[in-house]
């Protein structure tokens, strides 16, 4: 689940996490993101997008997942994060709260 640079901490911390939390519920979730009648990825979106994905991240590839939303969003923005596995935002929070507030001030600046 975890990237390559993932502290001793954080490693505590997601395991921590995943000792909370209901397999059950976990399995729903994973069978919500492999079904086949879901409307095409991204239909729709034209908002600006951000996304920030682990380029370690074995649970959802970006090929699987952020790669495709990216070509179908045309205002769509994908950061990828070397070292990084699935939860950049626990793997990496100044990185990716850079990222956010960047991404956000850009966006004020055309308002």
């Amino acid at each position: 689940m975890l990237g390559s640079h993932a502290s001793a901490d954080t490693v505590e911390l997601v395991r921590h996490t995943l000792r909370a939390t209901n397999p059950k519920g976990f399995m729903q979730a994973v069978r919500c993101s492999t079904e086949d009648h879901a409307p095409p990825f991204g239909a729709g979106l034209t908002m600006p997008l951000l996304m920030i994905q682990g380029e370690d991240d074995r649970i959802m590839p970006a090929g699987a997942n952020a790669s495709l939303l990216a070509k179908a969003v045309p205002q769509a923005r994908l950061t990828m994060l070397d070292g990084c596995g699935h939860l950049p935002e626990v793997e990496m929070p100044i990185r990716v709260n850079d990222l956010v507030r960047e991404f956000l001030a850009a966006r004020g600046s055309r308002a």
